[in-house]
């Protein structure tokens, strides 16, 4: 089985496009869907109610008493699914191929070192109603691989609609996780921790980009300085094992280290210049 977590909130908009999209699925299996639905106030939660799902779809409703905010709807959504393969699709954007749950599922069975898989999307552009492609342009077959230290430089992921994840892996997500803000940037680093994620090179679902999005919202100057905050806590999330990486990331967005990695390092120095005086005196002695 696999789940599908369908996360939505005031989206009355385009949620019957993306319901149709996830029942049009050519997809041999069972699944569950699960209706995260953020306790909209539009009409969102009643079209979903109203669009009868086919035989292999099992929809499950999460309660929806008061607005949680993405995390926490994410966390809550997380802790239901049970399934070998959890897809996301947000109440905004569509599955473009009647292929991509089976895409997913086949190719992540065939490759079990891959943490994750990810599909190259088609960006739909709400204002203008343009539409490309994203990611790269060079031939790369049929996947591109994206290690540790690549996902932490340039997240590849910019969409969690596009995206497979391994249940086992999202069930060992810490707790911890959902006390800060995080999507998919984040999200991706934890997968590539336990091996590379795929980019799948055909693209299989759409992302529209909305003028006040929380991302595409944001001028070019707001997402450098977002993306140097979020570096300086994801570097603490993660005990500063990636420290190097994290660095890395701030000097290329030209940013000055963080004040708590500059600390260590003077630490750092401070205990090599002890322990070369301590044996400095031992020789003399």
């Amino acid at each position: 089985m696999i789940d599908i977590i369908l996360c939505c909130y005031n989206q009355e908009k385009y949620i019957e496009q993306a319901l149709v999209s996830i029942y049009s699925q050519n997809f041999l299996d069972t699944a569950n869907l699960i209706v995260a639905d953020d306790s909209s106030s539009d009409k969102t939660l009643e079209i979903i109610k109203s669009i009868p799902s086919p035989a292999w779809i099992n929809k499950v409703y999460l309660p929806h008493e008061k607005n949680m905010g993405l995390v926490q709807n994410y966390k809550r959504a997380f802790h239901v699914c049970k399934s070998e393969f959890i897809f996301i699709l947000e109440g905004d954007d569509f599955w473009s191929s009647p292929e991509h749950l089976k895409q997913h599922v086949e190719f992540l069975r065939n490759n079990p070192d891959i943490s994750m898989s990810m599909n190259k999307l088609t960006l739909q552009f709400v204002i203008s109603g343009e539409e490309n492609y994203s990611y790269w342009q060079e031939d790369c077959k049929e996947f591109k691989r994206w290690n540790l230290r690549e996902q932490i430089l340039a997240n590849r992921l910019g969409n969690l609609s596009g995206c497979c994840f391994r249940g086992e892996l999202i069930r060992k997500l810490p707790n911890r996780l959902f006390k800060i803000y995080f999507a998919d940037w984040l999200l991706g680093i934890i997968m590539a921790e336990h091996g590379d994620i795929a980019i799948l090179e055909e693209s299989t679902s759409t992302y529209r980009i909305q003028p006040n999005g929380q991302w595409s919202g944001l001028s070019t100057e707001e997402q450098k300085k977002e993306l140097i905050k979020c570096a300086t806590v994801y570097d603490d999330f993660f005990k500063h094992k990636y420290r190097d990486f994290f660095s890395e990331l701030s000097r290329s967005l030209g940013a000055e280290l963080p004040p708590s990695i500059v600390r260590r390092v003077k630490q750092k120095i401070k205990r090599s210049l002890r322990k070369i005086w301590r044996i400095k005196c031992k020789t003399k002695q």
